[in-house]
């Protein structure tokens, strides 16, 4: 188990304690489990977008922040299951600027 200490105001101190379940294996084997990748990268995405939404729900907990991680995790489970079946077309889609994606989006 390890532990930070992160200042959360001068007065305050809050701490984050990670536990060893969150490692790349089993987060990986976790991923492989439902069809999605289980790679390194892939593995750590995952593990950075649970502590990142973690450390939100610390300094600005919202009622629905449970549901916000679900969320978050389909969408980038979703995300490289497109990835994988249509490389290019993500590319492109990636290269477009933002006004460049409304107007394909209207046409």
């Amino acid at each position: 188990m390890v532990t930070r200490a992160a200042t959360r105001t001068s007065a305050t101190t809050v701490t984050v304690t990670i536990s060893p379940v969150c490692d790349d294996f089993s987060t990986g084997a976790a991923a492989l489990a439902v069809g999605g990748p289980a790679d390194d990268r892939s593995a750590r995405a995952y593990v950075a977008l649970a502590l990142g939404l973690g450390l939100m729900h610390m300094v600005d907990p919202e009622p629905d922040d449970d549901r916000q991680l679900f969320e978050a995790i389909r969408d980038l489970f979703l995300g490289q299951e497109v990835a994988a079946a249509d490389p290019d077309g993500v590319a492109a889609r990636l290269a477009r600027t933002a006004g460049q994606q409304a107007a394909h989006a209207e046409g």
